[in-house]
């Protein structure tokens, strides 16, 4: 009896807290302001909203019975903003406000069944607030995310490109990069262009990029006139051949679409003739070892050339100097080496300089190195003789490119079957060839010794 007597009682404790608890939690969700969070951008925060009524019912277009959560974030800089939602069970609606954490004043966003992204404008040091209201009374749960600002370049030109030799390439990604003009929907990456010889100019994609590239050239950075356009002039890629006079022109490698992105290779070519650069380069190819990035490059002649410096800039906008390498004087060509083994973020921008003994410096490329420590990547033999044997576990369209180092294209094509691609270099001379593999929008490159 007396056992019986403490298992009821022990029941009605439990009883007793079970109702504290929910009558507790009904009770919060009464004021959702109460479980205000605050987020920070580029971090998805879960929400959990219970099977029960709402506080409020803000205006829109869709009932909102159901209950709400609320979240705050303060705007870095001025800019766009993307707020991404997640929803797990019918819909939810999104809305948002400033001043305070209140019932009324809401504004209307979006109606999200399972993830919707919304795009705003934000005001640095404005705390904004957003409400996430179910539209029934059961379970819903997700997340919601506020991209970083994406901040753009001074003058919107993200890259000086001077052409002062035959065939000038240039690689860089539109990931990751601003929407800095309405052009079109897509990131972009504008390029400031300095022609110093008037005539015939062919700026290309068409052997450069796997995805839908659009090229607009104008006159000023993001605006003025377009003086040429191009869209699909070789299967998605683009081409523009005109007639330039001496001046500054700007190139926008844009996207079809907002999810039209990647790694490009613009080549710009001209049969103008320049006067005998002081180094004349072939490529700077960079790679990434997990702890440390590669850096190379080769010229296949020097006149007078004192030192290089190395730059590195995480957002491809800022550069700071991390290295000078010494060249080697007047020569035939060299292949230099470097290393940067104090990385600390996944993606890092390197821009290559050169100086001569009277002090004149040279703008050369800017390559862009990503961390690749979860993708497996093997070529073998290297050097060698005949065929070279690339092994990688992506998952994804593998796109290979392989130049000589005179900077010719001589193999694009991509790997189709069990990520495995075998490439013959028996009828090719002896000397380096640079292969260039795009995974996922990433680039990894690799030079190759054929004896």
């Amino acid at each position: 009896m007396k056992q019986s007597l403490q298992i009821m009682q022990s029941k009605c404790f439990s009883l007793f807290f079970i109702l504290l608890f929910t009558s507790s939690y009904i009770k919060a969700q009464t004021n959702p302001c109460l479980g205000l969070v605050t987020l920070s951008c580029d971090i998805a925060v879960n929400y959990s909203l219970p099977g029960t009524s709402g506080a409020w019912s803000p205006p829109g277009p869709w009932g909102t019975p159901g209950s709400e959560a609320v979240f705050e974030y303060t705007a870095l800089a001025t800019g766009s903003y993307t707020i991404t939602v997640t929803n797990n069970n019918y819909y939810v609606d999104l809305f948002y406000k400033t001043s305070s954490c209140s019932s009324s004043g809401w504004t209307y966003l979006d109606d999200i069944y399972s993830t919707n992204s919304s795009v705003l404008n934000l005001t640095a040091g404005t705390t904004y607030y957003f409400l996430i209201d179910d539209e029934n009374t059961t379970l819903s749960a997700g997340t919601i995310e506020v991209s970083c600002p994406c901040i753009p370049p001074p003058g919107n030109v993200d890259t000086l490109v001077n052409v002062d030799t035959n065939v000038v390439n240039i690689i860089a990604t539109t990931l990751g990069q601003c929407n800095d003009c309405s052009l079109r929907s897509s990131n972009d990456v504008v390029l400031e262009i300095d022609i110093s010889c008037a005539g015939n100019y062919t700026l290309t994609t068409c052997s450069g990029a796997t995805w839908d590239t659009y090229l607009y050239l104008t006159n000023a950075a993001c605006g003025g006139t377009v003086i040429a356009f191009s869209d699909d002039a070789c299967g998605l890629q683009s081409s523009i051949t005109t007639n330039l006079n001496v001046g500054k022109y700007y190139l926008n490698i844009e996207g079809y679409s907002s999810n039209s992105q990647g790694v490009f290779n613009l080549e710009i070519s001209t049969p103008c003739t320049f006067s005998p650069l002081p180094v004349k380069l072939v490529e700077f190819i960079g790679s990434n070892e997990a702890n440390y990035n590669i850096l190379e490059w080769t010229t296949v002649s020097e006149i007078n050339n004192d030192y290089f410096i190395i730059e590195r800039s995480i957002d491809g906008h800022q550069f700071e100097q991390i290295k000078t390498v010494d060249g080697n004087g007047n020569n035939n060509g060299f292949s230099y080496e470097t290393y940067d083994d104090r990385i600390g973020s996944d993606s890092y921008y390197y821009r290559l300089k050169q100086v001569d003994f009277n002090g004149d410096i040279s703008n050369h490329s800017t390559i862009f190195i990503k961390n690749i420590n979860e993708i497996q990547f093997k070529l073998y033999p290297n050097p060698t003789s005949g065929n070279v044997i690339v092994d990688i576990n992506a998952a994804s369209d593998i796109s290979i490119m392989l130049r000589n180092s005179l900077g010719q294209l001589l193999i694009n094509n991509k790997i189709i079957e069990q990520n495995q691609a075998e490439i013959d270099l028996s009828s090719y001379k002896s000397g380096i060839y640079f292969l260039r593999i795009e995974i996922d929008n990433q680039l990894i490159t690799r030079k190759i010794l054929k004896n």
